[in-house]
């Protein structure tokens, strides 16, 4: 049987910065590096967005090197080989109007070269860039979408709350449990579940409890520590004239996981309007700003180490549309415009006198609403950690945010994974994605999938039908 030939895959720049071990992702095949690339490594590692990027895969492509030529090729762990063409390519032949000087066009043609050479191998350019690949598709090259880190299973760990049938005692017992005690909690014992429901189950999973007979239901999270099924509130049909409530089974679950001190780590996700933030927020302000406010299925005094003493809102600094270009200012003046949202939310828990309040808080350093770029080295203790917007933070920035995280620390992520603003990323490759698919079922870990809008409903079908 005749070997297949190896392939040649050409990466672009946004590849290594967006992946530095992406040079070890491509098994027996021979990797190469066009000049130009690391030519465009050096300019970008002193800009202020990318430059942390562009150091960290300069960084791993030394270790790669160490003391050994990689003009005449590194072997790789796979078995391939990594080079860099220093040979470039004559532009004369580009397409009437291609740029001569644009590095993207100088790869197209490297890859065009290759190809010409190695007629018995396919060359292969992958890059991050859509438009890139489109222009190589113009010119009859092969180019792929980088996809080694995309989580190809994040669609069946997405759940919402799980439906389990039990019997009608079950249920009864159930509001019995609610009239005499605030928090409580059912022995699996005592439910009748058969075990292969019990082990289909993740730690801290959300369940809705239905009456196989009478209809009736109950809220509960399992706790595969002590199995035990935690009971829930339901969501008020009454509502508030001031203050923050539920309005419905999802927020309910929403706010008891994040009010829970034995969950250190939890992602929400669920389209725009289904309340991620707000209950996240409504937690932290419930531990943080007006503690005591236990919620049924959490025991705040059952954790006294995880005192959180402020809440700390991180929010990425991509935009939606346009750039707008410079800011001037403070870095907190810079960094106004993406409070907006945080801000809203704030004025909705702190009523009236909002402004003044919130204006308060923040002095005496109980609110934070800040950027990720100068997290590097820090240790955040004791905060009810926020990580709004998550799905446009990259595997690598998210990674930076959750390692900084020390003791009596509560991290919450939220996110819309159909609502990536970041070129490089995607609904399964971006931070958020990564997040939950590490964290899920592990223990002090919970993930919920919230699915109904409650901002308006012109907004739940826009999030449905745009």
């Amino acid at each position: 049987m005749s070997q297949v030939p190896k392939k040649i895959f050409v990466i672009d720049t946004n590849v290594v910065m967006h992946d530095p071990d992406s040079l070890r992702a491509f098994q027996e095949h021979d990797v190469l590096l066009p000049i130009v690339v690391l030519e465009e490594l050096d300019d970008l590692k002193s800009d202020s967005r990318k430059g942390g990027s562009a150091r960290d895969a300069i960084r791993a492509l030394s270790l790669i090197i160490k003391n050994n030529s990689i003009h005449k090729g590194i072997q790789l762990p796979g078995g391939g080989t990594l080079k860099v063409d220093v040979d470039g390519d004559s532009l004369t032949n580009l397409p009437h109007g291609w740029s001569p000087e644009k590095k993207d066009n100088i790869i197209l043609m490297t890859v065009k070269r290759l190809a010409n050479v190695h007629t018995d191998r396919q060359v292969i350019l992958v890059t991050k860039d859509s438009s890139l690949r489109i222009k190589a598709n113009s010119l009859e090259l092969l180019a792929e979408d980088y996809l080694n880190d995309n989580i190809s299973d994040l669609e069946k760990m997405s759940i919402g709350i799980v439906d389990i049938v039990v019997d009608d005692q079950v249920i009864a017992d159930i509001h019995q449990c609610h009239q005499h005690q605030h928090s409580g909690s059912l022995l699996l014992e005592k439910m009748g579940l058969e075990a292969a429901i019990i082990h289909s189950l993740y730690s801290n999973e959300c369940c809705r409890l239905r009456g196989c007979n009478n209809g009736k239901s109950a809220l509960a999270i399992y706790n595969s520590h002590d199995k035990t099924f935690r009971l829930v509130d339901k969501p008020s049909i009454k509502r508030p004239e001031v203050g923050v409530v539920p309005r419905n089974e999802e927020q309910s679950f929403a706010l008891a996981l994040a009010m829970d001190p034995s969950i250190g780590i939890l992602t929400f996700s669920g389209d725009a309007g289904t309340g991620k933030s707000l209950m996240a927020l409504l937690a932290g302000w419930n531990h943080v700003i007006k503690p005591g406010s236990n919620y049924r299925g959490a025991d705040v005094n059952s954790h006294p180490e995880n005192d959180c003493s402020r809440i700390l809102v991180l929010r990425p600094t991509h935009e939606l549309g346009n750039e707008i270009g410079f800011l001037p200012g403070t870095l907190e003046e810079k960094f106004a415009p993406w409070q907006r949202p945080t801000f809203t939310s704030l004025k909705l828990l702190a009523g009236k006198n909002h402004k003044a309040e919130i204006a308060r808080l923040m002095q005496e350093d109980k609110i934070e609403i800040s950027c990720i770029n100068h997290m590097r080295g820090d240790t955040v203790n004791n905060a009810f950690m926020i990580i709004d917007d998550a799905q446009n933070f990259s595997p690598k920035e998210m990674k930076a945010i959750i390692t900084r995280v020390g003791q009596g620390t509560k991290v919450i992520i939220n996110g819309d994974l159909n609502q990536v603003d970041v070129e490089e990323l995607g609904p399964t490759s971006n931070g958020f994605a990564h997040a939950i698919s590490r964290f899920h079922g592990q223990q002090g870990c919970a993930h919920l999938r919230l699915l109904k809008g409650e901002r308006s409903w012109i907004a739940e079908l826009a999030a449905k039908i745009l």
